[in-house]
């Protein structure tokens, strides 16, 4: 009876962290479950979730404007050689530009540094 209570203790301890885990506004969280019944041995799975940036960038022709994106935990550090090249629309009628140069990337709850990039965001319809 007391080898049954363990096999189902364990389950529960899991599912409760995964319901902890989902409520959880992190930007990455871990759950940590028994590998093994016979073992107190535990292991890590640091599952990443997308997190909303805003850029600063210049296109290619002229003009600036902050561009939106959603980019994966793991690739954050490589936003700038994503986003450099992407063509992206000014408005629904124009055609699309390319972005030439990232100026600042921030997180979309934070604030940008440079006073331009403040100016334009605050007239970025949104």
């Amino acid at each position: 009876m007391k080898t049954q209570f363990k096999w189902i203790q364990s389950p529960l301890v899991l599912s409760l962290l995964l319901v902890l885990s989902s409520v959880s506004s992190t930007v990455s969280f871990e759950v940590k479950a028994n590998v093994s019944a016979g073992t107190k041995a535990q292991a890590k799975a640091v599952l990443p979730v997308d997190i909303e940036m805003k850029c600063h960038v210049e296109l290619m022709g002229g003009g600036e404007l902050i561009s939106f994106t959603n980019v994966p935990y793991k690739n954050i550090k490589e936003l700038r050689n994503v986003l450099i090249g992407q063509k992206v629309k000014l408005t629904s009628e124009s055609s699309a530009q390319a972005i030439y140069k990232i100026k600042e990337c921030v997180l979309l709850q934070e604030k940008f540094k440079g006073r331009r990039a403040q100016q334009l965001f605050l007239d970025t319809p949104q």
